[in-house]
This record gives C-alpha cells, structure tokens and sequence, in this order.
C-alpha cells in the first residue's frame, strides 16, 4: 500500500511538471540542441519508470504484493509471467492475502535467485468464490525436507511461511499443495 500511494506521488509530481518539461524540451529543440534532449528525456523517463505501476488488478492489497515483488524480481533479472484474474470486491481479509501471497513470493524469490535460469510464473483467479493461487518456480534443484515437509534453507528461525500459509488456507477452509521436481 505504501508503494501504491509513493508510485502515485511520483506520477502525479511528474503530471504536475509536465508543462515545465515541455517548455525545457522545446527549447533545446529551437536551440538545436540534441543531445541536450536525449539526455533529458533519457531522465525524464527514467522518473516514469521508477514510478511504473505494473500491476493494477482492482486489489490494492494484490496490486501491492504485485508491484513490490515485481520491482525485486526485475532488480534481480528474474524472467516472470504473472496472470491475474480477481474481481475488485474479492472476499478475503488483506492480512490473510499478504500472508499467504507474500510467502510465497518471498519463497519463489528466494529460491529463484539460486537458480541458473531464473523464473517465476504465478496464476491467480477467482472463480465461485474460491482463490487459487499457483505459483512456481526454478531453483537449483537442492530440497531440505523432515518427514514429507519442506523446511528453509535460510538457517535457523526460518521456515514459518509455509507453516502460515497452511494455516490461512484452513481458515478459508482451503488447502495447500507443494511439489517439486528437479529444478
């Protein structure tokens, strides 16, 4: 939600100055100045995309998610294909979303980076009032497992996501599957 409303700021700073930068363009432009205008312009459209909202789902609480792992995932050249399908008014508490969305993003990231070929693909529908959220991706292919469960690799204090998703997917009387496969 932060991210959502300093992505706003910017974009409506840049609205607002729009005029100033026109006029600054043009007159390089009458100066004959080129690469006075491809540098300014490089600039200007440096603080657009700085302030780009990628996903705009009709949740500010997905679109959030979206954009803050997005940003991550790009500032690490993680290739992703993120698919959204989710009505505005979607019955599920934000808490409960951030919890479930944010492990496993944090998790596909984590584990992503690893990779020799990152990538991530993430499916999100609603349909008859059931959210289902796939996501999947690349990893170098080593599993910590205790008993048919996945544990972290971070070390200790660590491993609680998965254990929270569970939980919240019970709540809404959902459930969780893991797999994996070699990489």
């Amino acid at each position: 939600l932060k991210m959502n409303m300093e992505n706003d700021k910017k974009i409506r700073l840049i609205r607002h100055d729009i005029k100033h930068h026109i006029r600054e363009i043009n007159n390089l432009a009458d100066n004959g100045r080129l690469e006075d205008i491809k540098l300014y312009t490089r600039r200007l459209e440096e603080d657009i995309k700085d302030s780009e909202i990628v996903y705009n789902t009709g949740n500010i609480t997905l679109d959030g998610i979206l954009n803050y792992y997005h940003s991550r995932f790009v500032e690490k050249d993680i290739k992703t294909d993120i698919n959204v399908t989710v009505p505005e008014n979607m019955v599920l508490w934000a808490y409960d979303l951030n919890i479930i969305l944010g492990n496993l993003l944090d998790n596909a990231f984590e584990n992503t980076v690893r990779s020799k070929e990152p990538y991530v693909i993430v499916d999100v529908k609603y349909e008859g009032h059931v959210l289902y959220i796939s996501v999947a991706n690349t990893y170098d292919g080593k599993v910590k497992k205790e008993n048919e469960m996945f544990l972290s690799r971070k070390g200790n204090n660590h491993g609680y996501g998965l254990e929270n998703i569970k939980r919240i997917a019970r709540k809404y009387n959902g459930d969780i599957r893991i797999e994996n496969s070699r990489n």
